[in-house]
């Protein structure tokens, strides 16, 4: 027999707050993630009608996530999601930074901590210790408060070091890393700042509305750009990025591209090829020969091996600019360098690759030399596969310091009898196919035997 009976409309409480708004957060990271990774949209349609529906996808998903969490728990989230809707829509122009590599993930990571730290911060007031310090009774007119204790001052110390972190992760390239170190630190500050200044949720429903209407149209205008920033050209990575020059073509960049460096020559050569004194007559070289790079990048997509006919030629450096599908289909590239005159393989032990690296996905880049007999045989000998290390920090604040070397060894009885080309292809992990390093070819060096 029931002997109580709950009547009335009861506040949500403060875990139905916390335990709602988690799981709508939840839903919308999850959501915005796969929007940028496997399920992209169409390439034909506008990015304003793409930066819509990423949002109008993310507050919803949010929406849902939130509704889930209240049926599950038995949680009261009513008008829950229309409170923090808005919020969850900044996570989408997040997430489309953060695929593309740019270094603007990082500031926007910041402003999308503070917004959610404030969001749970205003539905959790009652957390707060409203107690004030006051004077005892009977003391002195003027009495100092007791000062605070230096075990407070830890948290904002440690805030100072994630955001110093941050910093240099993005002076790095390392665009996650630093996302991650000031997203930790603008928490920490953010949370102990709203914690002076808290209000509860008012049904203020106009105030909440034009809010609601001003953070939407922000998070669609920087998903728009985001978008924008990241669809074939450069990713803004860096101050001194470059905008792809097009010289010609006619099927637009995400059919193909052939890109050209732009070389610009040195006055003196750095070494010049030397005969072999058995075979005067010969291909083969006694010193080492070092090939500056000023060949042609190609970008391109499966099944096709090649760019096809409608791909557009373009000038700049892949060490700048980022290429990116325009759905899940994994990218191609290759860098391809045609010789002089045949060399013979058999004089070399070893080819050496010169690259420069700017990516900011680490260890997902695997490099394959290979050697091509003629352009009419075409017969390929492949020496191997080489990985890429990573990024290390502070890298670009040493801008030598991104330049590496990978070395590929010569069999001593190669399947050829000369190559007058050599071809370098990338091959991307599964976790960032979509998307093409930002590694330039710099020199190939033949070492003799």
């Amino acid at each position: 027999m029931r002997i109580l009976s709950l009547t009335g409309d009861a506040e949500p409480s403060k875990t139905s707050s916390t335990l709602g708004m988690l799981a709508g957060i939840l839903s919308a990271a999850c959501t915005s993630a796969l929007l940028v990774s496997i399920f992209r949209l169409p390439p034909d349609l506008p990015l304003i009608v793409v930066a819509a529906i990423h949002i109008l996808l993310v507050v919803g998903a949010h929406a849902l996530g939130v509704q889930a969490a209240g049926g599950i728990f038995r949680l009261d989230v009513d008008g829950l999601a229309w409170r923090s809707g808005s919020t969850a829509a900044l996570i989408a122009p997040l997430s489309v930074y953060l695929q593309a590599g740019s270094i603007y993930a990082i500031p926007m990571a910041a402003v999308t901590a503070v917004y959610i730290v404030m969001l749970f911060r205003a539905s959790n007031s009652p957390w707060e210790d409203k107690s004030e310090w006051k004077p005892a009774v009977g003391s002195d007119l003027f009495q100092f408060p007791p000062p605070p204790s230096i075990v407070r001052l830890l948290p904002f110390a440690g805030a100072a070091l994630c955001i110093q972190a941050s910093l240099a992760a993005g002076a790095a390239g390392a665009v996650s890393v630093g996302t991650a170190f000031v997203s930790v630190g603008t928490v920490i500050i953010a949370w102990h700042v709203c914690r002076l200044r808290t209000s509860e949720f008012q049904p203020r429903s106009t105030r909440q509305l034009i809010s609601t209407s001003l953070t939407l149209i922000v998070a669609l205008s920087l998903t728009n750009g985001a978008l924008r920033q990241g669809s074939g050209g450069s990713d803004g990575e860096e101050g001194d990025r470059e905008q792809i020059r097009v010289a010609g073509g006619g099927g637009g960049t995400y059919w193909g591209v052939y890109l050209w460096p732009e070389v610009v020559p040195k006055a003196q050569p750095l070494s010049r090829p030397l005969r072999s004194e058995v075979s005067p007559f010969g291909k083969s070289i006694k010193i080492p020969l070092r090939i500056r790079f000023d060949g042609v990048y190609w970008f391109f997509r499966p099944p096709d091996l090649s760019p096809p006919p409608e791909a557009i030629i373009a000038f700049g450096s892949p060490y700048k600019t980022r290429f990116l599908s325009t759905d899940a289909t994994p990218i191609m590239m290759e860098a391809h360098q045609r010789l002089l005159e045949p060399i013979d393989p058999n004089c070399c032990s070893r080819i050496e690759v010169s690259i420069r690296n700017a990516d900011s996905l680490p260890n997902t880049v695997v490099v394959e030399l290979l050697l091509i007999e003629s352009p009419l045989s075409r017969t390929i000998v492949s020496l191997g596969r080489v990985p890429v290390s990573s990024t290390l920090p502070f890298q670009r604040a040493a801008d030598r310091l991104g330049h590496q070397t990978l070395k590929f060894s010569v069999p001593e009885h190669p399947s050829i009898s000369s190559f007058d080309e050599m071809t370098i292809r990338f091959h991307m992990g599964s976790s960032r196919e979509t998307m093409s390093p930002k590694i330039a070819i710099e020199d190939l060096t033949l070492i003799p035997r």
